[in-house]
């Protein structure tokens, strides 16, 4: 993953699963996309935390990023999203 995804403004639905992003972060500028509802980043060898701009993301009704080698813990701003209706870590 790059920092272009923060390109992608009025994105609603993401889904990279399954790609196998070795040794790959969440971009922090995953932040940007203030319409995304849907993120599904599962099963991509993804090795990092979870940026706390992921949680400026008030639309996001479902967050999947199981499967993944992500450490640390979950970032306080999680309690922000009203409208997360699933969350799968």
């Amino acid at each position: 993953l790059t920092s272009h995804i923060g390109d992608l403004k009025s994105i609603q639905e993401l889904n990279l699963s399954s790609n196998s992003f070795i040794s790959s972060s969440i971009p922090s500028e995953i932040g940007l996309l203030d319409e995304l509802e849907y993120l599904n980043l599962m099963i991509n060898m993804l090795n990092s935390t979870i940026p706390s701009s992921m949680f400026q993301l008030l639309s996001l009704k479902k967050i999947k990023v199981g499967h993944n080698s992500l450490s640390g813990t979950i970032p306080k701003e999680l309690g922000l999203l009203q409208n997360l209706e699933t969350i799968l870590l």
